[in-house]
């Protein structure tokens, strides 16, 4: 077992720069208890002869000056999240609730979140789910996004997306997902 307290680790910060391409930068060591320096880091720490790899992921705290536009003001209990939205791909609510009962609980009872017991896919497949919660359409009413057609759109361009009328309203808006290069709308879409 490897000891963090012993261990020497090393490895590079992950800055995202497109879908496609990430920024890498090296670091020698990884202070316990400080803070990344960006949201993910590839790591590998050593204990002796025992060796960890992995993704580390966090949240950078940006300055309030940095997140907020002009007109915005934090939210009044001071939280900084306002809307947090969590999509959970292949999984059916039921199962979800059967094999995650503790995330449930958490998502629930701590957080007090909505969730979602009657909704249904609109459409088969991952976009067709997701499409319709973040922008109230269906794909084939909106402007034509598959990469396959020449003449397809972005979907940043032409999509209208939650998070624009939250920007709109001054609030900090982000979209992120656990695997950037086969994400939800990467895939198929023009992103």
């Amino acid at each position: 077992m490897i000891y963090r307290k012993r261990a020497k680790c090393s490895g590079s910060y992950v800055t995202r720069k497109t879908d496609q391409i990430n920024d890498y930068k090296p670091f020698s060591t990884l202070p316990i208890g400080q803070p990344l320096f960006s949201d993910f880091a590839i790591v590998e720490c050593r204990d002796g002869n025992l060796l960890w790899n992995g993704i580390l992921m966090g949240v950078v705290r940006l300055s309030d000056k940095e997140l907020l536009r002009k007109s915005a003001t934090p939210s009044p209990d001071n939280s900084g999240l306002n809307v947090y939205i969590l999509g959970f791909d292949s999984l059916s609510q039921m199962t979800f609730r059967r094999k995650m009962p503790k995330t449930v609980n958490v998502l629930e009872e701590t957080l007090n979140s909505v969730v979602l017991n009657g909704y249904n896919i609109v459409g088969d497949g991952t976009p067709q789910a997701y499409i319709p919660i973040l922008t109230a359409s269906t794909e084939e009413e909106l402007p034509l996004t598959r990469k396959r057609f020449r003449e397809a759109n972005y979907v940043d361009d032409v999509y209208p997306f939650i998070w624009n009328n939250f920007s709109s309203s001054g609030y900090v808006t982000l979209y992120g997902e656990d695997a950037f290069a086969i994400g939800n709308l990467a895939v198929d879409c023009s992103t």
